[in-house]
């Protein structure tokens, strides 16, 4: 069959580029009629290399219909190894063509890119409908989830499949195409510049309570001041209800957003002037809306409570206070230092009882209180935190605390180790007891309870009696556990008990006991071994 004088001169141009390494006239060949000038084309942009030639090989992919041109400007890609190939790959792996979804997915498997990587956790995730894997992505992963929701394969996927997609897009900061705007603001997601006021307002009336309150966040940012009376007056009508709680206060923080206190005011109002649910409602929202203003309030009730008939509970309005620590605590940081000693025995209460990460810092603060009670709450909640942090805390504070017995008693109720060392140096005449619990010969035992009981004559009962001295420690990994006595009576009868978890028993918890020679004032290092078979537990002193 004669060839043709212009496929014979496309054929000529083909070598010639290949030669030259000329990107740009492989990428004009790529459209070529001659479907093997074609096929050449694609196959040299690959063994060139040329990161120039990605933008006319996803052309050629997309409208190229010869299933060789296809498969050549894969491998290319793949060749080229680039961000932006990859990205062409995934596409293609994502798109309605399945053998050519195939070659890119044999492609991106075998390539060592970081970016490939990825895209093929994605696909093994989708492809598995494993969710847990699908929050946990990373923003690595974030472009291959955009090119998934852009892709026509996605398009095919069940609804519910769909929104865990998008959620999870949305999360890594993926902006979604804008054809899905009306399936966002049904998940809740209002994205900037995509969805306008009327799509959150719509959203108010929504039948799941998380759109709702996302619609009314989105209105809060939104800066449009004449907002504010559509918002209270729906807020009033939540608040009659008394049904939607979390979307009552996301109501009032977008209000007090957009520059008014009423709302606030109202809750602040029920709350020292009714009572029942109505206060109980006040005191949730305010809560929840965490702002200065909703803390100040609360934190006002609870240090100065309103007369009846208002007075109701204090004790539930500190709990939703500790609650939403740590924000609570930040706020109420600069009341540390008020004239009030009302005022800072609340807030060394709350701090004991919340999570703040400056918790540990915070007590220690107290600590030094001038007042004698908030100093021994904030020793005492330092010591039931019973941590290395906390006993270096007691340690750095105790020449500044007012009450030394106190503090040696704080350190003598913990059990970490620290602590007990702490108190060796502050009190050389206190009673140390460091110890391994075993099974068997060697085997340590983690979890396991040990603690002191003295022998003490109960004059009601006219008899002797074990009871508990000091704190209950629990073992390390290593079976450890430490514990302190102070000023023991110089004839008393001490017996250490360990209890056995009940994996380690091999059946329920086990108690066991055996009497101990604790000499007065020394410090003593014993290995209690327990054997299961006979009931028996033995102390021995290591050296």
């Amino acid at each position: 069959m004669p060839v043709r004088g212009d496929d014979l001169s496309g054929m000529k141009r083909l070598k010639r580029c290949r030669e030259r390494h000329d990107v740009k006239g492989l990428c004009r060949l790529l459209r070529h009629r001659d479907v093997r000038v074609r096929r050449g084309a694609a196959k040299n942009l690959g063994e060139l290399g040329e990161p120039d030639g990605v933008c006319c090989l996803q052309r050629a992919l997309e409208r190229d219909t010869d299933d060789y041109v296809r498969h050549w400007s894969i491998d290319a890609l793949a060749n080229i190894s680039t961000p932006e190939a990859v990205d062409v790959l995934a596409g293609v792996m994502f798109g309605p063509q399945p053998q050519a979804a195939r070659i890119a997915e044999n492609a991106l498997a075998g390539m060592n890119s970081p970016s490939a990587q990825h895209v093929m956790i994605v696909k093994s995730v989708l492809q598995k409908n494993d969710w847990a894997a699908l929050e946990a992505l990373s923003r690595e992963q974030a472009t291959s989830l955009a090119i998934v929701i852009s892709s026509l394969q996605y398009r095919a996927w069940p609804s519910a499949k769909q929104q865990r997609i998008l959620g999870a897009a949305i999360r890594l900061g993926v902006t979604p195409p804008p054809e899905y705007r009306k399936e966002l603001a049904d998940m809740g997601y209002f994205i900037s510049g995509l969805h306008t006021v009327d799509d959150a307002l719509r959203r108010l009336n929504h039948s799941k309570p998380d759109v709702r309150c996302a619609a009314a966040e989105r209105l809060g940012g939104s800066g449009y001041g004449w907002l504010r009376y559509l918002l209270y007056r729906r807020f009033r009508k939540e608040l009659a209800r008394g049904t939607d709680l979390r979307f009552a206060a996301a109501l009032v923080s977008s209000i007090e957003k957009l520059g008014s206190q009423r709302a606030i005011e109202d809750c602040k109002e029920l709350l020292n002037t009714r009572s029942g649910r109505e206060a109980a409602d006040a005191a949730a929202i305010l809560a929840q809306v965490g702002s200065l203003n909703a803390v100040e309030i609360l934190f006002g009730f609870v240090v100065n409570p309103p007369p009846p008939p208002a007075y109701q509970n204090p004790d539930h309005v500190f709990n939703l206070l500790v609650q939403h620590s740590p924000n609570t605590i930040d706020i109420l940081r600069p009341h540390l230092g008020d004239e009030s000693v009302e005022v800072r025995r609340v807030v060394a209460n709350l701090i004991g009882a919340s999570n703040h990460p400056d918790r540990v810092f915070l007590l220690g603060v107290l600590g030094k209180d001038p007042d004698r009670a908030i100093q021994h709450n904030a020793l005492r909640a330092l010591a039931r935190d019973n941590s290395p942090e906390a006993a270096n805390r007691l340690d750095e504070i105790g020449g500044e605390v007012a009450d030394c017995e106190l503090l040696l008693d704080s350190l003598a109720s913990m059990t970490t180790p620290d602590a007990i060392t702490y108190l060796k140096d502050r009190d050389p005449g206190a009673t140390l007891l460091f110890g391994a619990v075993i099974l068997g010969h060697e085997q340590p035992v983690q979890g396991a309870s040990a603690r002191l009981l003295m022998n003490a004559y109960i004059l009601e009962k006219k008899r002797w009696e074990w009871h508990p001295v000091g704190p209950e420690a629990i073992s390390d990994s290593a079976g450890n556990f430490a514990l302190a006595l102070r000023n023991p009576p110089d004839d008393a009868r001490l017996c250490l008990k360990i209890v056995l978890p009940a994996v380690s028993a091999g059946k329920d918890a086990t108690a066991y006991t055996t009497e101990v020679n604790l000499r007065p004032g020394e410090v003593h290092h014993i290995t209690a071994q327990v054997d299961t078979v006979v009931n028996y537990l033995s102390v021995r002193e290591r050296s």
